[in-house]
C-alpha cells in the first residue's frame, strides 16, 4: 500500500468516528431532553377533557384522551375495567343550539384521583375543570344545530395516584339525546279588570301574554270574545322568553258575562304546552242607580212640608 494510500484510509477513519460521535451526541440530547419533558407529561394523571363532534372527523384522533381511550371516538392503549362506573345526569331532550349541564358521579375503582374524557358525535362537550380529587364532573353540553340524535360518549378514570397504570381502573359509558327544534310556549297569565262595572260604560280589560319557550314567533293572533262572541282579533310578536301586555276597553249591558282571551286561535303555531293559550275571567255589569231629578227633589221638599204642616196643625187646640 502506498504511503498515499494509507494516508487516506486514516482520514476516512477520522471521519467515520466523528460521525459515531455525532450520532451519540445527538442521542443524549435526545434523553436529556425527553427527561425534562417527564414532568410536563406525567405517565398517569386525573383530568377531564372535552371535544366536538368525533364522528364528523373519524381520521382525528384526539390525543389528549389517550388515558381514556374508547372506540369510535377515543384512541386506545390499555383494555378497560368494568370495575369503575359513572352516573350520569343529563337531559334526554334538548333544543338545537341550547345549552346544557351534565353531571357526571365516577365510583369504584382505586379512587384516589378521577378523571373524564367526553365526546359528542355532533355537538359540543365541555368539561368545567380538570385535575381534580372530586369524584363528580359537571360538563357544558351544547346541543348541534341539526335536529334528531346525538351521542356523548363517557370515558372515566379512577387512578391510584402511584404514577403508573397498573392498578388504574377506567371504563366508559355512551348516552343518546334527542335533539328536536326550538319551540314555542304561549301563554296568557293573567287578566285584569274589575269584578263589577256599570252597564254600558266603557271600562278596560288588561291581560298579560307571554312567550315561555326561546323561540321567537311573529304576526301571533290573539283575540278577545265576550260570551263567545268574538269583540277584537289581532296579530303580535312574541320574542323569546318576552311578555306582552293586551289592552281593550270595552262596554257590557247588564248582567254576568265571561271574558276569554285567546292566543293562536287557528292553533297554526307548534307549541310545547297548547293547555295554556286560554284564560277566561267573569264579569258583572250593573244598572247604574237612577239620579234625583229636580223635580223629584221638589216633590220631596213639598211633601216634607206638607208633613210638618200637618202634625203642627193636630197638635193646636180645639175649640169646644
Amino acid at each position: 500500500m502506498s504511503r498515499i494510500s494509507k494516508i487516506k484510509k486514516n482520514v476516512r477513519n477520522i471521519r467515520n468516528i466523528k460521525d459515531i460521535k455525532k450520532e451519540h451526541l445527538s442521542f443524549v440530547l435526545f434523553l436529556l431532553f425527553a427527561i425534562m419533558l417527564l414532568p410536563i407529561f406525567p405517565i398517569e394523571n386525573s383530568y377531564s377533557h372535552g371535544s366536538r363532534g368525533c364522528r364528523e372527523d373519524t381520521n382525528d384522533c384526539h390525543t389528549e384522551l389517550t388515558l381514556l381511550n374508547y372506540s369510535d371516538c377515543f384512541c386506545h392503549n390499555y383494555t378497560g375495567t368494568p370495575s369503575v362506573n359513572a352516573e350520569i345526569d343529563y337531559p334526554s331532550v334538548v333544543e338545537v343550539c341550547g345549552t346544557y349541564t351534565i353531571k357526571v358521579s365516577i365510583f369504584g375503582g382505586p379512587g384516589v384521583k378521577f378523571g373524564l374524557g367526553v365526546n359528542a358525535s355532533y355537538g359540543y362537550a365541555e368539561p368545567y375543570f380538570s385535575n381534580s380529587t372530586s369524584n363528580v364532573f359537571r360538563i357544558n353540553y351544547t346541543a348541534p344545530s341539526k335536529i334528531g340524535e346525538d351521542e356523548l360518549t363517557f370515558a372515566y378514570l379512577s387512578a391510584d395516584g402511584d404514577g403508573n397504570l397498573t392498578n388504574d381502573t377506567w371504563y366508559a359509558k355512551k348516552i343518546r339525546i334527542k335533539v328536536i327544534q326550538k319551540q314555542t310556549d304561549l301563554e296568557v297569565k293573567s287578566i285584569s279588570a274589575p269584578k263589577e262595572v256599570i252597564a254600558n260604560e266603557k271600562f278596560t280589560i288588561k291581560s298579560y301574554l307571554s312567550n315561555v319557550g326561546n323561540y321567537s314567533n311573529s304576526n301571533v293572533t290573539v283575540a278577545l270574545s265576550i260570551d263567545g262572541d268574538e269583540v277584537i282579533r289581532y296579530k303580535e310578536n312574541f320574542t323569546s322568553n318576552g311578555e306582552v301586555i293586551f289592552t281593550q276597553k270595552v262596554t257590557l249591558k247588564a248582567g254576568r258575562h265571561m271574558i276569554k282571551i285567546l292566543i293562536d286561535p287557528e292553533n297554526a303555531i307548534e307549541e310545547t304546552d297548547e293547555t295554556n293559550n286560554l284564560l277566561t275571567k267573569m264579569i258583572d255589569a250593573k244598572e247604574k242607580s237612577p239620579a234625583f231629578s229636580s223635580y223629584s227633589i221638589i216633590l220631596i221638599i213639598t211633601l216634607f212640608t206638607l208633613l210638618l204642616v200637618l202634625v203642627r196643625f193636630r197638635r193646636l187646640p180645639r175649640d169646644r
